[in-house]
Formats: C-alpha cells, structure tokens, sequence
C-alpha cells in the first residue's frame, strides 16, 4: 500500500501527492479501528472539547498521517535544497543558536510525532550534520525497508529503541549528536505529568544530558496550511543541571516533566498534526467515553 501511495504520487507535483495522501488517510483513518485510540488519546489532552470537535480534529489528523506517508516518498525532494529550502522554513531561538553554532558541541534533539516529524532530523543536520536518531522499527520488514530506503535522504543514522541508551550515551561521548521522539508511552518508566495526568515517559533525554553534558534541544514541526510547507523551530535549550538541593533524580524527573509541558503546548497549537495512534496514558485514566 505504501510503495503504491508513492506511485500514485510519482507523476504529479510534491504538493499534489501530499494531498493526495491526505485525501486518501483521511477516508480510511476514521473506518479503522485505530480510530477510537485517536479519540481516546483526544479526549484526555483537549478536555473542553466536545465530541463533534474531537471526531473533526482527529479526522484532519488522519489527513496530516496521510500526507506524510505519501511525503516518505519525496524526502529526497523536501530536503535536496539544504539551508535555501521553499518548503521549509527554519527558525532558531536564540537560546539555541550558541549550542548549534559549536561544532564541537554534541546536541540531544527531541521532537513529537507532529507536522511531519521526519523533517526535525533533517533540520538537526544542517546544523549538526549526520546523527543517531532513535526509532521504533516496523514489524513487517517489508515496510520497513522500504522507510529505511527513503530515511536515506535524511542523513541520520537509526537505531532500534530496544536497548538504545548505552549506544546514545557513546554516541554523545564521541561527539555525536542524536535525537528522540517523546510523546509516546515507554513501559516501566515513572510517572510524568502529560496534559495533567500521569502517564508513562522516557527519562532518556534528561538522563543522557545529565551525564554527558550535552544540552536538550526541542525541534517543533509544524505544517503550514495544506501541501508540503513547513516551520522548524529550534527552542532554547533545558537546563538540566541540578538545582540547589535538588538532587540528579529530581533534576531528571524535573527536566522530563518541562518536556512533558512543551510538547503538550505544540499538541494545543495543532492537535489535528498530532500522530496519536497508539495509547499514551495508562488504562483508565482521563475522562470516561461519552
């Protein structure tokens, strides 16, 4: 289905086959039953809204799924035109510049599953260069050699989730970068408040800092209106480093919950970008269905 996606949109503009894309997700999204995950995950994160609100945002939030499936196919054209980029563009803050400008500083980027997510690796290139990016590999190996092939163009270098700490942290001592995706739900990890409620979050970003010195960065994507156009933006960096009296566990759990509240703001911005197919919160919590 995907490499037909990318055929279908092969002879037409970069624009057209990410509406394409778009339209065809955002038929078959809400008839799966991945659907009623989406509204779950929508009802905890925007509380005062009401159903009919909740089904519009999640099924414009199957039309952004689907531009970027179709948008996997054209990485090589989103990204060919380095830092001169027409559908990107790129914004750093200013807490973020002295840290991207050191070439000899390692940076750890987070992002969420938002806009489309891929092209916060491509951003962290043009000023890094190539990096380890965490990511959680397809189970049909089918499909994900067929993402990994159109990854290429993105210049990282992916690393399976399971076990992946050990090789961060010697990534980062070799002068590295990397980067992580953090609004998903990691088992067997502590609580963090996200949008208010406990919910199970990787502790690796602030961990990774902690130890090795090098500074968190936040990388927000958002799309800009339908088609392929994007902002990138680079927030400050976190500071990470205990506090007086704080010791390294609080540090990491406050660290954790600051990233927590950032990527809730970019859910609240633009929820209908959010990719939330999968539980985020444990069984039970937030508002019961209607």
């Amino acid at each position: 289905m995907m490499r037909g996606l990318w055929l279908a949109g092969r002879p037409f503009s970069l624009r057209r086959a990410s509406a394409i894309g778009a339209r065809f997700m955002g038929w078959l999204g809400p008839r799966t039953s991945k659907h009623r995950q989406v509204l779950s995950n929508l009802r905890i994160a925007l509380p005062g809204h009401s159903a009919e609100q909740l089904e519009a945002i999640a099924r414009r939030g199957w039309a952004n799924t689907g531009a970027v499936l179709a948008e996997y196919g054209r990485l090589d054209e989103l990204t060919a035109a380095g830092g001169d980029n027409p559908f990107v563009e790129t914004v750093v803050s200013t807490g973020a510049s002295r840290h991207l400008d050191d070439p000899h500083t390692p940076c750890i980027f987070v992002t969420a599953h938002l806009g489309n997510w891929e092209l916060a690796a491509y951003a962290a290139r043009l000023f890094k260069g190539g990096m380890d990016i965490v990511y959680n590999p397809q189970k049909n190996p089918l499909l994900e050699r067929a993402i990994q092939q159109q990854r290429t163009a993105l210049g990282g270098r992916y690393l399976g989730k399971v076990n992946v700490l050990r090789a961060l942290y010697s990534s980062l001592r070799q002068g590295r970068s990397v980067g992580l995706l953090v609004d998903f739900r990691v088992s067997s990890e502590t609580l963090t408040p996200f949008f208010g409620v406990e919910a199970e979050t990787t502790l690796a970003p602030a961990w990774l800092s902690l130890k090795t010195g090098a500074p968190i960065l936040p990388i927000q994507v958002e799309r800009l209106g339908p088609g392929p156009r994007f902002r990138i933006t680079v927030h400050e960096a976190l500071d990470v480093q205990p506090r007086a009296g704080e010791s390294d566990d609080r540090a990491i759990g406050r660290v954790t919950a600051t990233l927590n509240d950032i990527v809730a703001d970019w859910i609240r911005a633009h929820p209908d970008q959010w990719l939330c197919t999968k539980r985020r919160w444990p069984k039970g919590a937030g508002p019961a269905h209607p």
